[in-house]
């Protein structure tokens, strides 16, 4: 079994962290990833009383629609979201808009990359309507499932103490990385993404000047990534100093 696996299906990477005694899923962004996630816990037959635990690195509808669906396909497991998310849901802040200039000319090339570009009149009928960075759409944030743990910045995951949430904002306000120490693994979120294969600090964010910060934050608390996990593009993995690599504009 491998320790972190890619579950395709949807717009944006889901990835299923494999534990002894836990699953966790990470950006369950749509129902057509929920059914291969399904297929694939099946095959892995996990042992009673093993923990699922649902998180997402950031709110937006590409990492989020599948959660509601999920969760009725795998009844017991718990949600889990980064402590900014909060802010949404009470209405204290809106969801980021990205610049005009990102929409037209940084988010086509990953759109382009995508498998699939049009999803079915089911996945969107399942799919929930939330997390939506538009006008008039982004204050659509209520869902329909409990959240039952709100992490902070440098919390471990529920059930993986390995595993620790470091807060990476531009992209979003809320945008996570997931870091596993022992085993330099990085989970990017769109933080870092990989179109070009060597990694890239995302163009489409809110807030650029931000996200180059957080990337740095990331470069000096001096995290030897081995293993890269981004939101869109192809995994990296059995590398070494993966972040010096990651291209950055200036």
């Amino acid at each position: 079994m491998n320790y972190v696996t890619l579950i395709k299906g949807g717009f944006s990477n889901c990835y299923l962290i494999s534990e002894e005694n836990v699953l966790i899923f990470v950006d369950v962004g749509s129902s057509e990833e929920v059914k291969n996630i399904v297929r694939y816990v099946d095959g892995l037959s996990p042992k009673e009383g093993c923990s699922i635990l649902i998180f997402s690195t950031h709110f937006h509808i590409d990492h989020v629609a599948g959660i509601s669906y999920l969760l009725g396909k795998l009844p017991g497991a718990e949600v889990a979201f980064y402590k900014k998310v909060k802010d949404f849901f009470s209405r204290k802040e809106k969801l980021c808009i990205p610049p005009v200039g990102a929409w037209f000319g940084n988010l086509p090339p990953v759109y382009l990359r995508l498998g699939r570009h049009i999803p079915s009149l089911l996945e969107i009928k399942l799919d929930d309507k939330v997390g939506i960075p538009l006008p008039f759409l982004r204050e659509k944030v209520s869902v329909r499932y409990d959240v039952h743990h709100w992490l902070g910045d440098g919390d471990t995951i529920p059930y993986a103490p390995d595993w620790r949430v470091i807060s990476t904002p531009g992209h979003t306000t809320d945008s996570t990385c997931l870091w596993h120490e022992k085993k330099n693994i990085l989970i990017s979120g769109d933080t870092i993404l990989n179109m070009d294969g060597k990694g890239e600090l995302n163009l489409f964010c809110c807030n650029y000047t931000q996200i180059k910060e957080s990337f740095n934050d990331l470069r000096g608390a001096y995290l030897n990534v081995k293993s890269l996990y981004p939101g869109h593009g192809d995994p990296i993995v059995y590398g070494d100093d993966l972040l010096s690599k990651v291209r950055v504009l200036k």
